[in-house]
């Protein structure tokens, strides 16, 4: 799912203008089917709030040697979170 430009402060409170591709997996479908009420909303909101979460927690930029940067060090960030 594809989550389009929306503005997110960073770390810092700098607003930056996000875009995602969110991946998921239904690990059980009746579940889904039966207990969430409009299911394709449900999914790309939360995806939107996944983004947010991620976006706050770090700064775009950084003079702070070693703190991981949205703009430098999207890998070391990916690895590191676990929701």
């Amino acid at each position: 799912m594809e989550i389009k430009g929306s503005n997110v402060p960073d770390k810092n409170g700098s607003p930056l203008n996000v875009s995602a591709v969110v991946t998921y997996k239904v690990t059980d479908p009746l579940a889904a089917l039966f207990n969430v009420d409009k299911f394709g909303l449900y999914i790309k909101s939360q995806g939107q709030e996944v983004v947010k979460r991620v976006i706050s927690r770090f700064s775009y930029m950084s003079n702070v040697e070693g703190e991981p940067t949205l703009l430098d060090d999207t890998m070391i960030i990916g690895k590191k979170l676990i929701f």
